[in-house]
């Protein structure tokens, strides 16, 4: 177990379990993706992963990484499928297991209704 986060990135709890978060950031132990199961008092690194988070369903976390990438993950992070590429996030939001909603750093928001396969720009500056 690692006693802290150096640094955070992103953080997401499990809708079903709030006692069990994830977070991605740096530690001790290097950058990765941390899991909790007892509400962020203790955690270890589950994976190399590192990027912003959004977990829509207990079975669909999504993680978009440094190269925009769409990552999809039906284990807790553990093992992520790509989905494609969406450009520099700001932030991630998923409402659902297909619907997910991206904020690029230029303004611009992407909505994706297949689970990150395919977006379509929302909004744009």
């Amino acid at each position: 177990m690692v006693s802290r986060l150096a640094s955070l990135l992103d953080l997401a709890v499990d809708p079903h379990d709030r006692r069990r978060v994830l977070a991605t950031g740096g530690s001790n132990l290097g950058s990765g993706l941390y899991e909790s199961r007892d509400g962020g008092e203790t955690r270890e690194r589950v994976s190399a992963s590192l990027g912003r988070l959004a977990w829509p369903a207990h079975d669909r976390l999504c993680l978009t990484d440094a190269n925009g990438d769409v990552l999809v993950s039906a284990d807790g992070g553990r093992r992520f499928e790509a989905r494609g590429s969406t450009g520099d996030v700001a932030a991630f939001l998923g409402t659902s297991a297909a619907e997910l909603y991206v904020a690029l750093y230029d303004g611009t928001i992407k909505r994706s209704l297949d689970g990150g396969r395919t977006r379509t720009i929302r909004s744009a500056p």
